[in-house]
């Protein structure tokens, strides 16, 4: 075991928290703000050699500055390691004995010298909601040895029963230790959230917009059902969809492909309409006609009379200065309910986020987008837009979903969804980047008679199931625990019972021939 000492004083909950990770492979589900970092540092000054993996540079650059703060570890004895270290560089560095990184760069380095994984006593995985799939983190737990230690934090690992089995079975999870806001060990450390949803409605030109679009929605979907497929309105349904059309063998198929396209097109053309904005409806519909213009179902789509007349609505609206009102209601918001407030503004999509930031600077509310590295974006400008919000250059960052995890940003005094999100980890995500320091306000903006409505309750069930989820599993997980704990005492007590083999020799005088006698015989009992 380790011999480092936390600087920081423990809470009783985390305390508690900290004793199960020691004993046992434990997945910690804590709300954003009560302390998973510090957590799993004090489990870390338990252990000769641990690995913290966390999913962005940033937060991994974090963690170690706040580990070397928070413990009494020497700066020599802990690494950064990420992809700016050249990988011929980076071996004789895991002989660290504390490495914070990214999983890519350590998956890279197990890839070419497995052996690598096997040095660690402890591996921690922040964000572990992500050890699915073919994110890195499940390659890396599949290559560390048995007798290591694993730790899983998440504030969300989802309300999936499947995708949490995968992840307690990828790292051999043995016990869950999962706190909710109101949980009588936490409520006192928590500042509260003042939630407010602030509903609003479509006006009649944009009602008639929305009317011609999914009349046309309709006109599609009826047109691929009279071919016998079964069309269901539902995204993750309607793209196993094409894989079922893939396998068609007549001559209909392309004509399916096609209503599947136009179908799939203006489903994302009225989810922008409805949750977003004219700005980017138009936006998107002008870009797919210049990409895919020569394709047949775009030239299709686009010259279809519903939506020819449904592009000259919306560019009548925005020639006379008029979009969604959800628009007219964030900028009002910040001078009234948010003025002067430091907030961050979560929106779905990059080009509304790039939108919504302009207009509000504009509008005297200075703004900055903040979305994922890309040509016209990078790191680098990230990193620095980052540090103009800590520094306070300006009050509002309009962010992406790479907001919602994995970054350094500080506590806000509020959080505005521009939608509701219809995921229960993006939910919670975006909430937590309030009420850190102090007590925090939500906003959520909702569209009357539209998919935000039913994306706010999707969410907030899953969240409800989510927490059920974790007591339901926590119990089978306890339960063959203690099924192995019970059969290792019944081989240790059959082992205590059992006569001992004690290889007893009893010399016997035999007679041999001339009547003499020698010893000549061992019998064994």
């Amino acid at each position: 075991m380790g011999s480092l000492s936390l600087l920081v004083p423990l809470r009783k909950y985390q305390e508690n928290i900290a004793k199960t990770c020691l004993n046992y492979n434990t997945l910690v589900v804590l709300p954003t703000g009560l302390g998973k970092t510090l957590l799993a540092f004090s489990v870390m000054c338990k252990f000769k050699k641990a690995l913290f993996l966390a999913p962005t540079k940033p937060l991994c650059k974090q963690h170690l500055r706040s580990f070397l703060s928070q413990t009494d570890a020497d700066k020599d004895d802990a690494i950064l390691l990420t992809g700016e270290t050249k990988a011929g560089e980076r071996s004789p560095l895991y002989a660290k004995k504390y490495i914070f990184a990214t999983p890519q760069t350590i998956e890279k380095d197990a890839e070419q010298e497995p052996s690598l994984l096997s040095s660690f006593d402890l591996v921690i995985f922040d964000e572990c909601h992500r050890a699915a799939g073919n994110y890195a983190y499940a390659s890396i737990a599949k290559g560390l040895s048995q007798s290591c230690r694993k730790m899983g934090m998440t504030a969300s690992p989802g309300s999936d029963k499947a995708k949490v089995m995968e992840i307690i079975s990828l790292l051999d999870i043995d016990s869950i230790e999962y706190r909710k806001e109101d949980d009588e060990d936490v409520s006192e450390y928590v500042h509260k959230k003042e939630f407010n949803w602030v509903y609003v409605s479509l006006d009649p030109e944009m009602r008639r917009v929305q009317i011609l679009l999914k009349g046309l929605e309709s006109r599609y979907v009826e047109a691929l059902r009279s071919t016998g497929l079964p069309v269901v309105m539902k995204r993750s349904l309607l793209v196993a969809l094409g894989n079922v059309i893939s396998r068609v063998k007549s001559n209909a198929k392309y004509r399916m492909f096609m209503l599947y396209s136009m179908i799939l097109n203006l489903d994302h053309i009225i989810t922008l309409f409805e949750t977003q904005g004219i700005f980017s409806t138009l936006r998107f519909v002008t870009d797919m006609a210049k990409e895919k213009g020569e394709k047949k179902s775009v030239r299709e789509l686009l010259t279809s009379k519903e939506l020819v007349e449904a592009r000259q609505l919306m560019n009548r609206m925005m020639e006379n200065g008029e979009e969604h009102p959800k628009v007219d209601r964030l900028v009002s918001m910040f001078g009234k309910e948010l003025k002067g407030k430091k907030c961050m503004v979560f929106v779905q999509y990059v080009e509304q986020a790039k939108y919504l930031a302009d207009l509000l600077t504009k509008k005297g509310y200075p703004a900055h987008f903040f979305i994922g590295k890309r040509k016209e974006y990078s790191k680098r400008q990230q990193e620095q837009t980052l540090q103009d919000f800590r520094d306070s250059k300006f009050n509002v960052l309009v962010a992406s979903s790479i907001g919602e995890e994995g970054i350094d940003i500080p506590s806000t005094d509020a959080v505005i969804f521009y939608e509701p999100v219809p995921s229960e980890i993006r939910l919670i995500q975006r909430r937590g980047r309030t009420g850190r320091a102090h007590k925090g306000e939500v906003f959520i903006l909702i569209t009357r008679g539209t998919r935000d409505e039913a994306y706010h309750w999707v969410s907030k069930r899953k969240e409800s199931r989510m927490f059920s989820l974790m007591e339901v599993v926590n119990d089978e997980l306890e339960a063959k625990r203690k099924d192995r704990e019970r059969v290792v005492i019944e081989h240790k007590t059959m082992d205590e019972q059992r006569p001992s083999h004690t290889v007893k020799v009893i010399e016997r005088e035999d007679v041999n021939e001339k009547g003499g006698t020698q010893r000549s015989m061992k019998d064994f009992f």
